[in-house]
């Protein structure tokens, strides 16, 4: 049982955060005779497919931990409290999330049909579990370019063509898309990206974008 009289660390922070750690900062209890201070970081909510276990971390005179081995996009519940000679102070909690990671790599594009500057495919549901699906990056490459895809060099069509960057961004799409088909070529607008009509000559390759924050 808590040592009613001995009131846990007064502010414990938040310092950093990234997919699979936290650094965590808390203020020393007012205690001659601690013994150590226990970290323990519990999951309740996470993007992944399911919780892990709670994990604990002791230390003698820190006053910040680096919390490692944690899992991506997963809220934890971060306590900290000090064993000392006379029992265990109160315990002050934080409630604070790792960062969302990249999503899953999505399954090859099927294409329906392609008739002169259009081409239908159909579009594979995303998954992530490191954070949840936010949208779909459709994405046309040119097959008979030997320049490898680059997403660093992704642009529109206009900037793509300027560029002589043989793939380009044909559409944003929502998450409401996932198992839709979708016409590459129709002459729209898809979040910001002209879907432009594609060269008849051209055999294409459709990639199918995942997006996750």
């Amino acid at each position: 049982p808590a040592c009613s009289s001995l009131r846990g660390p007064r502010i414990v922070s938040l310092e950093n955060s990234t997919e699979t750690t936290l650094d965590i900062k808390w203020t020393p209890v007012a205690s001659t005779n601690v013994n150590m201070y226990t970290v323990r970081a519990s999951p309740i909510q996470t993007y992944g497919p399911m919780l892990g276990p709670s994990q604990e971390w002791k230390y003698t005179s820190a006053r910040q931990a680096g919390l490692l081995g944690l899992h991506p996009g997963t809220l934890y519940n971060v306590s900290v409290w000090a064993d000392t000679s006379e029992g265990p102070s109160e315990i002050t909690s934080i409630v604070v999330w790792t960062e969302v990671g990249e999503p899953d790599v999505p399954p090859t594009v099927q294409v329906l049909s392609r008739n002169g500057t259009q081409m239908v495919v159909q579009l594979s549901p995303g998954t992530s579990s490191k954070g949840p699906v936010t949208g779909y990056r459709m994405i046309a490459f040119e097959r008979s370019s030997l320049m490898a895809f680059s997403p660093e060099r992704l642009a529109g069509h206009r900037e793509a063509a300027e560029a002589g960057t043989p793939f380009y961004v044909a559409a944003e799409l929502g998450p409401e898309w996932e198992n839709k088909t979708f016409v590459f070529g129709d002459g729209r607008s898809y979040g910001g990206f002209l879907n432009a009509p594609l060269s008849p000559s051209e055999d294409y390759l459709p990639i199918q974008g995942v997006a996750s924050s």
